[in-house]
């Protein structure tokens, strides 16, 4: 019975003050909307299966420096450079580097963005 009562009374006080049932419905609207939103892009973008034909077949290739007991460690270029000229066994190599250039505008003022650095064939 109690919750009842206090459905009654909530009834009654949203019903006095108008614009305050209008004002929460809409931060309501909003905030399940941009929810909603905020998913699908993350959905769309980071959920994904990846763009290629057979993606079972993509290898990515570590380092490790024992004496440093590091088991996972990203390859040097120069290391790249030696596996890419003595490859026999896979289609193609390609290697990548995470980049935050700064971009700068024709009135000053610049601006961080993440990238990659890739090498010749890394979108073949």
């Amino acid at each position: 019975m109690r919750l009842a009562e206090d459905l009654k009374q909530s009834l009654r006080s949203l019903r006095r003050s108008p614009t305050f049932s209008i004002a929460a419905l809409a931060l309501l609207a909003i905030g399940i909307g941009g929810n909603a939103t905020l998913f699908t892009v993350v959905k769309a973008v980071l959920l994904r299966p990846l763009a290629v034909q057979e993606p079972g077949r993509l290898l990515r290739v570590y380092s490790t420096n024992p004496s440093k007991s590091v088991s996972r460690m990203n390859v040097s270029a120069g290391n790249y450079l030696a596996y890419a000229a003595a490859n026999r066994s896979f289609a193609s190599i390609a290697a990548f580097r995470g980049a935050k250039p700064g971009l700068a505008g024709p009135a000053g003022g610049g601006v961080q963005v993440a990238g990659l650095r890739v090498s010749a064939g890394f979108c073949a």
